[in-house]
């Protein structure tokens, strides 16, 4: 319920300062965009599955990310750690 309350406090205070902005309609042109952007997406699906099932392809490029920025996260946590004085990490 606090939470509910606090979100759509949040909510009230975002649409009054940024009401005065008025953003038009997507339109056709972005939904020919998207159906294009589909239709790629399924070709490339296609010829991974050429030399690849596609089920080790989605099991595997979250691994292979996750992986390849190790260090990148290992100093992100590091450094949230450091920012806790209680910690003692420097």
């Amino acid at each position: 319920m606090i939470i509910e309350s606090v979100l759509n406090a949040l909510k009230a205070v975002i649409t009054s300062v940024f009401s005065w902005i008025n953003i038009p309609g997507i339109g056709k042109d972005f939904e020919t965009a998207m159906s294009y952007i589909d239709l790629l997406f399924q070709n490339a699906q296609s010829l991974i599955n050429l030399f690849l099932p596609w089920k080790i392809v989605t099991f595997g490029i979250p691994i292979i990310i996750i992986v390849e920025n190790f260090e990148h996260i290992y100093h992100f946590v590091i450094w949230i750690l450091k920012k806790i004085p209680m910690l003692g990490i420097e």
